[in-house]
């Protein structure tokens, strides 16, 4: 296996986003997409973490959805990239989070939350916390998460004094804990 921090600064240019971008598009427009092969490619995109996949990943994510987990493991590997990116990615992942295929599949619904919570320049807190009172409890646990990621110390401190139960049910997290980490 191949990771990110295997590959040395001069082979880096050598892996450019349009030949990851062409990879991708020439799977997708196969007549009949092999999905099986689709999805190991983005497992060695995650373990390199290169962003040469992104947009074209975003741009044909509804044909994407039977490899939709490794695209969300994918997402979440990315690095080596500017900070005004990843709020694009955010507000993307945002729209995928109102998606039927998201609404309707907890697992994918964590995989997206998650990655509001592993970076700070994703930061979209503010849409975030308006679907924190609906959400159930695993996907409220990576809203916290994610507040604590974006320095949202108020929010968390006043959830805290309402805290519910709930949240810390199948794994959740206290809010106290966070708070004080």
């Amino acid at each position: 296996m191949i990771f990110y921090n295997d590959i040395s600064d001069n082979d880096w240019p050598k892996i450019t986003d349009e030949i990851i971008t062409n990879i991708i598009t020439e799977y997708l427009n196969q007549s009949t997409i092999e999905y099986n092969r689709l999805r190991w490619f983005y497992r060695r995109l995650t373990q390199i973490g290169h962003p040469g996949g992104i947009d074209v990943t975003l741009d044909n994510i509804e044909r994407l959805t039977p490899c939709f987990a490794n695209v969300c493991m994918y997402l979440g590997s990315v690095q080596k990239i500017p900070p005004e990116k990843w709020k694009d990615i955010g507000t993307r992942t945002l729209a995928l989070l109102k998606t039927d295929v998201v609404k309707t599949n907890e697992y994918f619904r964590l995989l997206l939350l998650s990655l509001f919570t592993r970076n700070e320049h994703v930061n979209h807190f503010a849409s975030l916390i308006r679907t924190y009172a609906h959400s159930e409890a695993l996907a409220r646990r990576e809203i916290v998460l994610s507040a604590k990621q974006n320095s949202a110390n108020d929010w968390l401190r006043r959830e805290d004094e309402i805290y519910q139960p709930s949240l810390a049910t199948r794994g959740g997290v206290c809010l106290l804990h966070i708070l004080n980490t």
